[in-house]
């Protein structure tokens, strides 16, 4: 049922990004409710389809995006492997979690992005596409990883029922 529910909720979040956000820049930068959905699942405590959340959003973000195929799907297992170490380590600390692994997510997107463009011969100045998308991207997705958390957390609850103990 978790990996079923994966695609209503990440297709509904891309095309939430797609459709509002898209609209709403910081300078060049944008949100990625995705990445940060991926995120969110793979630090939730009895989640063990993270792997498969991972997989389905790197796929979604492949067929809707200009970027060379594969680059979200590596950048996202790059991501969620990040994110199960740190919710192996700092597992009592959920939000500072979900913010730690937002930020160091978004820019190893970014980087990765900007490294693959630059392989393509794309003339891209690194200060300028730090400046102007990197920094706001990144503001952008800590701004939203703690609602996004939420709701996250909320429908694993509604998978994962908490056992009441007698």
């Amino acid at each position: 049922m978790q990996l079923l529910l994966a695609f209503p909720i990440l297709i509904g979040l891309l095309m939430f990004q797609i459709g509002v956000l898209s609209n709403i820049p910081l300078l060049h930068g944008y949100s990625d409710l995705v990445l940060l959905a991926i995120i969110a699942w793979a630090l939730q405590k009895k989640v063990t389809t993270a792997w498969q959340w991972c997989l389905i959003g790197g796929l979604l973000m492949t067929i809707v995006s200009a970027m060379p195929p594969g680059l979200y799907l590596v950048s996202y297992m790059l991501i969620v492997g990040i994110a199960l170490l740190v919710k192996r380590i700092v597992w009592r600390i959920p939000l500072v979690s979900m913010l730690s692994v937002t930020v160091l997510g978004s820019f190893l997107l970014l980087g990765i992005s900007y490294s693959v463009l630059r392989l393509e011969n794309l003339d891209l100045s690194f200060i300028y596409s730090f400046q102007e998308i990197m920094v706001p991207t990144t503001i952008l997705n800590v701004i939203l990883a703690v609602p996004v958390y939420a709701l996250i957390s909320e429908i694993a609850r509604w998978i994962y029922p908490e056992e009441i103990e007698v």
